[in-house]
């Protein structure tokens, strides 16, 4: 089921999310799915994180392979922890499903180690490189209640900061997916 994709001044992507209970593994098992068919609807996601569908739990999912829908699968992250960020930084263009249309260039480490529970709630700890760590530390920040811009410095924020108060007053641009601005 596709879950509509909530937008930059909805309160939760401000929120620190809560960890994933096993208690909870069939629920959230189902929202995974969910959260995978909400990616597909998209022509640019390559990440979408819990609290992006208004779900205040820490799981995301990357899709960090460009070719994504057709060749590749989703890794799972369940309750992450980056447990190291290191080599260098790199400034890259990054956006965000939940603020459409916005881009600016953020520095991000090159590498991230992440412990984290796969799909079968399996305990993971694996080192991810390049566009992948990019991805990671990018949706790993929803789940701290960070956007992308929150990394910008004032001199960068103030150039998309028009279009950050556009998207807050409900003025958003034609999407291919669906969306959410209350909250």
């Amino acid at each position: 089921m596709v879950i509509p994709i909530i937008i930059h001044g909805n309160k939760t992507l401000r929120e620190i999310a809560l960890e994933a209970n096993i208690e909870d593994k069939a629920t959230h098992d189902a929202f995974i799915l969910d959260l995978i068919d909400t990616l597909k609807t998209t022509e640019t996601g390559v990440g979408i994180a819990a609290p992006q569908v208004g779900n205040s739990v820490r799981i995301f999912i990357s899709w960090a392979d460009r070719n994504r829908i057709s060749s590749s699968k989703p890794i799972i992250f369940i309750n992450p922890e980056i447990v190291e960020a290191k080599g260098s930084k790199k400034m890259d263009d990054e956006g965000c499903l939940s603020v459409p249309k916005v881009y600016a260039r953020v520095e991000r480490f090159q590498k991230v180690r992440v412990k984290y529970l796969d799909e079968n709630w399996e305990p993971q700890e694996k080192l991810f490189k390049g566009f992948e760590a990019r991805v990671i530390q990018h949706e790993n920040d929803h789940l701290n209640g960070l956007e992308f811009f929150d990394h910008l410095s004032d001199v960068e924020l103030k150039k998309i900061q028009y279009k950050l108060d556009e998207l807050s007053k409900g003025n958003i641009p034609e999407l291919e997916y669906e969306y959410i601005l209350e909250g």
